[in-house]
């Protein structure tokens, strides 16, 4: 569902009628609205916070990155890894996923894609 992840009625809304909540939000680049600051943590935890407290979201899921530590020499990186401790501090049941790199093309995925689209 669209929303608008700087405003909290809008966040309510999404989750109105919701149990689960995966956040895919995240940024591999900085832009002149949306630093890593803002969107690789604040917003994460503003969504556990306001998840945690709407009463009926039963699992949140914060779909991060594989090497995020609070240690690591990428700022982005460092950025996911406060996320995480973040949303874990704000909602402590949240299941924290760390995969590689999903976005990308190649012969493989553009066939299942195609099947699915058919």
């Amino acid at each position: 569902m669209k929303y608008n992840p700087r405003g909290v009625n809008s966040i309510n809304a999404v989750m109105a009628k919701s149990d689960v909540v995966i956040n895919l939000v995240g940024r591999e680049y900085e832009t002149r609205n949306y630093g890593f600051d803002e969107v690789n943590h604040h917003m994460a935890e503003q969504l556990a916070m306001i998840s945690n407290e709407h009463g009926s979201i039963m699992r949140f899921i914060q779909v991060s990155c594989l090497g995020a530590s609070a240690s690591s020499p990428s700022r982005m990186l460092r950025a996911k890894a406060a996320r995480e401790e973040s949303v874990l501090k704000e909602f402590p049941e949240a299941t924290i996923m760390r995969p590689a790199t999903m976005i990308g093309t190649d012969r493989i995925l553009n066939r299942w894609a195609q099947f699915a689209k058919n």
